[in-house]
C-alpha cells in the first residue's frame, strides 16, 4: 500500500523510479569499480619491498599504552601530611599527551606544560573580567625537575584578585612516575 502511494506520488510530480535492471546496472558498476580498485591497490603494493601493516586504531593504541602509563601522584603544599594522592590521567585530560611522552613524542616541558594547564582548569572557576596569563614551566637545577605556574589576575572597579596554580613536577621514569609536589590553587583579593 506504502509502494503504491510512493508510485501514484511520484508519477503526479514527474519524477520515475529507477527500473530493477537500471538498480542491477548500478550495483553492477560499484562491483565493477570495487573491484577495480582492489586490483590497482594490489598491483602497487606488488612493487614495494616491505609487506604493507594494517595501521592499528587508537583504541589498540591506547589500550597498548595503558599498561605502560606512568602514574601522576600530586601532594598539596597545604596539607603535606596527606602524602602523594593519585591523579586519573583521563579526568584531567591528559592521556594523549602521557602517551605521546611514553613514546618520546613529546618532551618533559611540554608534560609538565599541560599538567599544570589541567590542574588550573580543574581548580580555577572563570568569570568575566580574569585576564589569565600562560603558564609558566622553568627546568630546576636536578634534571627532571621543573617549577610550574599559571595565574589570573582581576583587576575592575576598585577590586583586585589574583588566583595562582603552583607546584614542582619531578619526572621519575625509573618508576613511570611523575610527581606534582606542593601543588596549591589559591585565589585572593
Amino acid at each position: 500500500k506504502q509502494q503504491d502511494i510512493r508510485t501514484s506520488t511520484m508519477k503526479k510530480i514527474g519524477a520515475t523510479t529507477p527500473s530493477k535492471i537500471e538498480k542491477n546496472k548500478q550495483q553492477d558498476n560499484v562491483e565493477t569499480l570495487t573491484d577495480s580498485m582492489e586490483k590497482v591497490t594490489m598491483e602497487k603494493t606488488k612493487n614495494i619491498d616491505s609487506p604493507i601493516t594494517p595501521q592499528k586504531s587508537t583504541k589498540e593504541i591506547i589500550h597498548k599504552s595503558s599498561r605502560n602509563m606512568v602514574r601522576l601522584r600530586c601532594s598539596s603544599k597545604y596539607s603535606p601530611e596527606c602524602g602523594f594522592s593519585d591523579l586519573s590521567p583521563g579526568a584531567l585530560n591528559l592521556s594523549q599527551i602521557l602517551i605521546n611522552y611514553m613514546d618520546g613524542a613529546a618532551t618533559q616541558s611540554q608534560v609538565a606544560k599541560a599538567i599544570i594547564e589541567a590542574l588550573w582548569d580543574r581548580d580555577f572557576m572563570p568569570g568575566k573580567r580574569w585576564s589569565i596569563d600562560c603558564a609558566t614551566v622553568e627546568q630546576l637545577e636536578e634534571e627532571g625537575v621543573y617549577a610550574v605556574e599559571k595565574e589570573a589576575t582581576w583587576d575592575w572597579k576598585d577590586i583586585y584578585a589574583v588566583s595562582s596554580s603552583k607546584g614542582t613536577i619531578r619526572f621519575r621514569d625509573d618508576l613511570k612516575e611523575i610527581r606534582i609536589e606542593s601543588y596549591s590553587h589559591y585565589c585572593a583579593g
